[in-house]
This record gives structure tokens, C-alpha cells and sequence, in this order.
């Protein structure tokens, strides 16, 4: 198995940053074990692609949107836990 992630963050203007991400993973193979039988399930490949956006609105406080799995893929990270498909969430940020 294998698997690889690539990510960028750019910040075009003094208050704005903007990221992207890509986590590429290969088949994986997982071991099952029922009633002391051992056998093996292949785990699909998976393409999971990212984008998100901040706003800083002084040092203290931030707001963000992120947004996950945009080709809603169906996987399983592990065997029999999935991934959610496409996402989106947004909050505010507080730093002390």
C-alpha cells in the first residue's frame, strides 16, 4: 500500500490565505479474522481532494471555510470506516 499528500498555501493579500491538498492512496489490503479464519479484503483506491480559504480580521480573530472530499468518494480509510463524503465546514478562530 501506499500513500502520498501534497498541499499549498497561498496568501495573496495581507488578510486572506488559501489552501488546497491532495491525498493520493493506493489499494490496501486488510486482514480479516472471523471464527479464527484468517482472510483478506482489498481496500479501493482513493483520490481525495481539498480546498479551503482563511480571513484574518485582527490578530485575535479568524474566520475559515474548508471543504473535503470534493470528488465524493466513497472509501474506507480502514476496514469498515468509511470516509464521509463531500464536506464543508466554516468557524472562527480565536488565538490568545
Amino acid at each position: 500500500a501506499w500513500e502520498s499528500d501534497i498541499g499549498v498555501q497561498w496568501m495573496p493579500l495581507d488578510r486572506w490565505s488559501f489552501k488546497a491538498g491532495l491525498q493520493l492512496r493506493g489499494e490496501m489490503d486488510a486482514l480479516l479474522v472471523k471464527n479464527g479464519v484468517e482472510s483478506v479484503e482489498t481496500l479501493e483506491q482513493a483520490t481525495d481532494l481539498s480546498l479551503g480559504a482563511d480571513y484574518r480580521f485582527s490578530d485575535t480573530f479568524s474566520a475559515y471555510v474548508q471543504a473535503n472530499n470534493l470528488l465524493n468518494q466513497n472509501y474506507m480509510r480502514y476496514y469498515n470506516y468509511p470516509v464521509q463524503g463531500f464536506q464543508i465546514h466554516a468557524g472562527i478562530k480565536v488565538r490568545f
